[in-house]
């Protein structure tokens, strides 16, 4: 299977005084050297804290992947709600009904 993207997005929302910021890890670790080995092939980590900064982190993905032919990889690294309707960010929550609103742009 041939997987078609040329930059992988990390979007975190972790508090890094109570817990490992795994998102930046792997990240630093591993994901950033992508291409190191594959010409092309690019990454960013995106570090939100509040509900509007989760949207505009779409909404640059969003510019980016229409303005430089970006085919991207979302990963997102934070937690979700108990009751399973969305994910809880630093300082907000957000609901899967608004991330596909406001997400809507890529599907």
């Amino acid at each position: 299977m041939n997987l078609d993207f040329n930059k992988i997005y990390t979007i975190q929302s972790l508090n890094a005084l109570t817990e490992k910021l795994t998102g930046k890890e792997l990240h630093d670790d591993i994901i950033r050297h992508l291409s190191t080995k594959h010409p092309g092939k690019s990454s960013e980590l995106i570090d939100v804290v509040t509900k509007q900064d989760f949207i505009n982190a779409l909404n640059k993905i969003k510019i980016e992947c229409e303005t430089n032919s970006i085919k991207p990889i979302i990963h997102l690294e934070m937690h979700g709600l108990d009751d399973k309707t969305g994910l809880s960010l630093i300082s907000d929550n957000i609901t899967w009904q608004e991330v596909y609103y406001n997400g809507s742009m890529f599907w």
